[in-house]
């Protein structure tokens, strides 16, 4: 028991720094490995759960404050570590929906809120523990709190995104008129803008919350690319420009890769392309160093390092077999970059690829590997 304790602990400790720190997109995984601990572990220290967990989030503030949604459609908070839960509370049960998007969980940066999301929204208020408000949506496909400010946005199924507020659930802004769903969205760093990568036109779009003007880079001049088109063709659907996009830590430039191997640098005020880089790699996603002075991207056989400025490789993250990695990031101070794969981890100096540890002895495969905040 104690040992399962322990391993849940890290589990959901690793789950919030990534929730605290890196958003949505990137603490899935982490979230994904703490719903199955949870279901794992039935009986902690001698208090049986009695159900299944689908979705659960960590407060990024108070110790082993965990918010789960059940398979029952109940979401309830448990407080308190050591033994066995202190605390079970039901804060109540959402209407049971088809449940297509699945169902989702996330607090705000601060802890004061939170987001229970399946086909329908609730908005919750962790301070007094009620329900705020409820929003009915044909599906959920993305939810993310911003990093500053109390905000949120929710991405739905009916290709629309808003973003409202997380203390009234009032709504500041929707945009919609899309083709297909929006999969992939960021708040800036200081959230008064959101990054949405779109998928049935060749652009990224970022949108202005206070003024609504909203500004477009696109794939190319031309809208077309033969190697992504014939690639498009053959999966028999429309092409998916871009791989990822995210702010730099200024909030900017923006980060963009694509099918194509390349990797672009954006002025994300006004649009203009600032640098593009060919590569040699199947890019699947690329960050900011915390210091926006250094690019990592992640490809289907390892990872490198590159300036920012110049675009020239600092450093080749490699595994003798160059086998796909599942995760990789930079620790907080930019020295160094913790990647997984499969059963086993490893932490590269960032400076000189020299690979300073190899963290083994997992049983099952590795979807998420974090640093904590302090590095």
């Amino acid at each position: 028991v104690k040992d399962m304790a322990t391993a849940l602990f890290l589990m959901l400790a690793s789950a919030a720094v990534g929730q605290a720190l890196l958003g949505a997109e990137r603490v899935s995984h982490a979230q994904n490995s703490v719903v199955a601990t949870l279901n794992a572990v039935y009986t902690i220290g001698g208090t049986d759960f009695g159900f299944g967990v689908e979705a659960a989030a960590l407060s990024p503030t108070k110790r082993m404050e965990i918010l789960i949604f059940g398979k029952d459609g109940i979401v309830r908070l448990l407080k308190g570590f050591g033994r066995g839960p202190q605390i079970l509370k039901v804060m109540g049960k959402q209407v049971p929906q088809w449940g297509f998007s699945g169902r989702k969980v996330a607090y705000s940066h601060n802890g004061t809120a939170a987001l229970t999301c399946d086909d329908a929204c609730a908005l919750w208020s962790m301070k007094s523990q009620t329900l705020i408000d409820v929003w009915e949506f044909d599906g959920v496909c993305l939810i993310s709190f911003s990093p500053t400010r109390e905000r949120f946005l929710i991405s739905a199924e009916d290709n629309t995104v808003e973003v409202r507020s997380a203390s009234t659930g009032d709504r500041i802004l929707k945009v919609g008129g899309y083709a297909m769903p929006v999969r992939k969205a960021v708040f800036s760093p200081r959230a008064e803008r959101i990054l949405l990568v779109r998928r049935d036109e060749p652009c990224v779009e970022v949108w202005d919350i206070e003024t609504r003007e909203v500004t477009r880079l696109y794939f190319s001049d031309t809208d077309t690319d033969p190697e992504v088109s014939v690639l498009a063709n053959k999966m028999k659907t429309k092409p998916f420009y871009f791989n990822s996009a995210v702010f730099a830590p200024d909030g900017e430039q923006i980060l963009t890769v694509h099918p194509d191997r390349t990797f672009k640098v954006w002025d994300s005020r006004g649009g203009k392309l600032l640098r593009s880089k060919k590569t040699l790699d199947d890019l699947l996603s690329a960050a900011f160093s915390p210091s926006g002075e250094q690019i990592l991207t992640v490809d289907k056989g390892g990872a490198r390092v590159w300036n920012t400025t110049t675009s020239d490789v600092i450093a080749s993250l490699r595994w003798p077999d160059d086998e796909e990695p599942s995760t990789a990031h930079f620790s907080p101070d930019g020295e160094r970059v913790l990647m997984a794969r499969h059963s086993s981890a490893a932490l590269w100096d960032a400076r000189t690829g020299e690979r300073l540890a190899t963290l083994e002895g997992h049983t099952g495969d590795l979807r998420s590997a974090e640093f904590s905040a302090d590095g």
